[in-house]
């Protein structure tokens, strides 16, 4: 077997990769978990000036994965951080984490939280029942919001917002941007296979939920801030690079793609990217919203 033909194997293979492993890869090998935690560390500042340092803020990560933003946001939330996510396997990886090292104020959630949060009852009782009673003063979801249809976002926020958000509390939303002008972005990457595969392609757009909550009643007083950003990612082991472009395209999880159309996925990413070293360049919708 040449080395073409063993990589696209070992890319076929990587398919098979669990989410959180995936995201483990990429923020080894990309510079967004620094960009991440430039955001993070200004929100931190600026729930500390309003807040106080009498009191111990809370946090809650929805869609954590094993978060790669741990060590800092178990530093900040003192008064407890929350990682909330479907993944049993991601968070057994915390779990070990917090066994090993004796953290206190770190707790994980299993959860469907497009099921959980979809009503005010529910989100409240979860809430009383898992997320111990108190509100919180940052919320964030990271890339989560791909498992969730775009028309129920504003629903969703709403319930985090009212029923889950603190005085003076923070949500922050990261998600791959839509720029139909950039043809070397993931971005572009997804729209080229959903063209090919399905002959169409509806992105979900943050941008649009931005314009949509400058209009809600419901966020009629609260700042929203909206910037988008650029990070990169390259591995020169293509079993990993693979496993992230699954991840980005949504595999297995959201779209169902058959075998012969993950070949040609994976032999294309070999041929026009991996192979001329090209990186992965996602440019990133960062909206943090303010009470």
């Amino acid at each position: 077997m040449n080395s073409r033909a063993k990589n696209i194997q070992l890319g076929l293979d990587a398919a098979d990769s669990a989410i959180f492993q995936s995201s483990k890869i990429w923020a080894k090998y990309s510079d967004e978990k620094a960009d991440v935690a430039h955001i993070l560390i200004g929100m931190i500042c600026q729930l500390a000036q309003k807040i106080g340092s009498e009191k111990a803020m809370r946090a809650l990560a929805i869609g954590s994965a094993d978060e790669p933003q741990f060590r800092l946001l178990e530093a900040a939330f003192r008064g407890g951080l929350y990682l909330f996510d479907i993944d049993n396997k991601a968070l057994d990886t915390v779990n070990n984490k917090i066994t090993r090292q004796f953290i206190k104020n770190v707790q994980t959630v299993q959860g469907d939280f497009v099921n959980v949060f979809s009503s005010a009852q529910s989100t409240q009782q979860c809430l009383q029942s898992q997320l111990g009673h108190v509100k919180f003063d940052l919320i964030t979801l990271h890339h989560c919001l791909y498992y969730c249809n775009e028309a129920t976002w504003s629903i969703l926020l709403g319930h985090l917002l009212n029923e889950l958000l603190a005085n003076h509390g923070k949500i922050h939303i990261l998600l791959m941007a839509v720029n139909d002008e950039r043809e070397d972005t993931t971005e572009a990457l997804y729209r080229h296979f959903m063209r090919q595969f399905y002959g169409e392609y509806c992105p979900q757009n943050v941008r649009t939920l931005y314009h949509e909550l400058q209009k809600n009643e419901q966020f009629s007083e609260m700042d929203l801030h909206l910037d988008t950003r650029e990070v990169k990612f390259y591995t020169h082991d293509f079993a990993e690079y693979m496993a992230v472009v699954w991840m980005i395209l949504l595999y297995p999880h959201v779209h169902q793609y058959s075998l012969e159309e993950r070949k040609d996925i994976t032999e294309y990413v070999f041929d026009h990217l991996w192979s001329q070293q090209k990186p992965l360049i996602q440019l990133q919708d960062s909206l943090i919203i303010s009470r």
